[in-house]
């Protein structure tokens, strides 16, 4: 056997027993039937013209345009076809209108195809046909960038990028679902003149009446304060000693090191003095330093654009409580310089930082609360507190309600409770006894605390 297939096919057989037998052709018959015989179905013709009727409908749905519809109406438009025939003719005048204005500098790359007008390989539509463009633009909630670039492949217009913003800002989906805004420029504290002008606290809270929630930034200097002392807790885990001593190590190495913005130790403010130290270095002008320090931060968010609201804006603040993450608001007043206070509902009012603030491009007008005015108290039935007695808030008068961010006071009835109304001489003696002040030699009224009058 010459062949290599039948010497494969020998070597194969080898190690089996088998018997050759020579068969016609003719008597190979097909294969049964049962097994290949197909079945008979049989579809009505109602059927087949709804199968067909869907799928012209779905094929019309999903090709909205086509060149002869633009081709069309670009006939049809009054600006487009004269373009058009300038093109066709190649004789553009000197001066043009200043609707064709936009087309002018681009006549050496205007071209006419299947009578449509195209900018190199983009298609030139009118201005009726925009929207729907845009439509199929942001088909998917695409964002700004994704849409030019999609565009600037298929179409061109007059004014596209700007369509494309201002179709996308206006889309309610994509702004509820935006993340936070680009930071605004940084507004450093004014610098002090004087030790304890101003104090910086971080409370163990969360209190979030008077700053924005979760922006720590608004109270930069405490939140720095309290990352390095937990930094310098965290090393000295192995140091010897006590944890007072480590504190009082950490203190006096801070209050002894110069600081970062003012160029000057933390003791040096405070008391006009180091603290046990040998050297003395004059400074430079400090007022000076922390202006350039300053506008060094400012320098560090060169993009960054300064965002003001008006008291009556509709915006877009963020909300932590859940998923939603925008919530639809009114700006009330202005409590800082970055600082708003917002009205979310009737008596509810969040406090918000501009950076957690968007302008809502649809307005949603809040619902109104009808407003019950509590008449004051005549004149006659105003009693003058005594200078040394406390005033008790009363319990069911005022409620605050914090639920992280949200700020709401409800008012029943008023109180009189804090003032002392005299009925007999024996409690005018009370009152006289209670009004008896104390004072120090400094000049300094004594008040008891309202935990040792109970």
């Amino acid at each position: 056997m010459s062949a290599a297939r039948q010497q494969r096919y020998a070597i194969f057989l080898s190690g089996m027993n088998y018997r050759i037998e020579f068969r016609n052709s003719k008597a190979n018959a097909n294969a049964d039937g049962l097994s290949r015989l197909p079945i008979p179905t049989t579809i009505s013709s109602t059927e087949d013209d709804a199968s067909d009727k869907l799928f012209y409908t779905t094929i019309m749905d999903s090709t909205p345009l086509s060149p002869i519809i633009i081709a069309r109406a670009s006939r049809q438009d009054t600006v487009l076809s004269q373009v058009i025939k300038f093109v066709q003719q190649d004789n553009w005048p000197q001066n043009v209108s200043p609707t064709l204005q936009p087309f002018f500098p681009r006549q050496n790359e205007l071209t006419v195809q299947q009578n449509c007008l195209l900018w190199g390989y983009r298609l030139i539509t009118l201005q009726k046909l925009h929207k729907q463009i845009l439509d199929m633009l942001h088909d998917g909630h695409l964002g700004i960038v994704k849409m030019k670039n999609l565009a600037r492949s298929y179409f061109w217009w007059p004014g596209l990028d700007k369509d494309i913003e201002n179709m996308s800002k206006s889309c309610s989906g994509c702004a509820m679902s935006l993340p936070d805004p680009p930071l605004t420029p940084l507004h450093p504290w004014q610098f002090h003149e004087k030790p304890w002008q101003r104090i910086h606290i971080d409370y163990a809270g969360p209190f979030l009446n008077q700053i924005a929630p979760y922006h720590p930034a608004t109270n930069g200097i405490a939140e720095h304060m309290v990352q390095s002392f937990k930094n310098a807790m965290k090393a000295a885990k192995h140091d010897k000693g006590t944890i007072h001593l480590k504190l009082a190590r950490f203190l006096l190495a801070y209050r002894n090191a110069p600081h970062s913005t003012t160029g000057e130790t933390p003791a040096t403010l405070m008391f006009g003095r180091r603290l046990r130290t040998k050297l003395d270095i004059c400074s430079p002008n400090l007022k000076s330093s922390v202006e350039a320090k300053q506008w060094q931060q400012e320098k560090h968010r060169p993009q960054a654009s300064p965002r003001t609201f008006t008291a009556g804006d509709h915006v877009l603040v963020r909300d932590y409580r859940g998923h939603k993450k925008w919530q639809h608001g009114q700006v009330s007043a202005q409590t800082g310089t970055r600082n708003y206070e917002i009205e979310i509902s009737p008596g509810v009012v969040w406090c918000r930082h501009s950076d957690q603030i968007r302008y809502a491009s649809n307005p949603v007008p809040l619902p109104q609360a009808t407003s019950i005015m509590l008449d004051p108290p005549s004149p006659a039935t105003r009693i003058t507190p005594c200078p040394n007695t406390p005033f008790h808030h009363p319990p069911d008068n005022t409620s605050y309600q914090t639920d992280g961010s949200t700020r709401s006071t409800l008012l029943e009835e008023p109180h009189t409770s804090g003032y002392s109304m005299p009925s007999d001489p024996q409690s005018e003696r009370a009152n006289s006894d209670t009004c008896n002040k104390t004072v120090t030699r400094s000049g300094r009224v004594v008040r008891l605390p309202n935990r040792y009058k109970e």
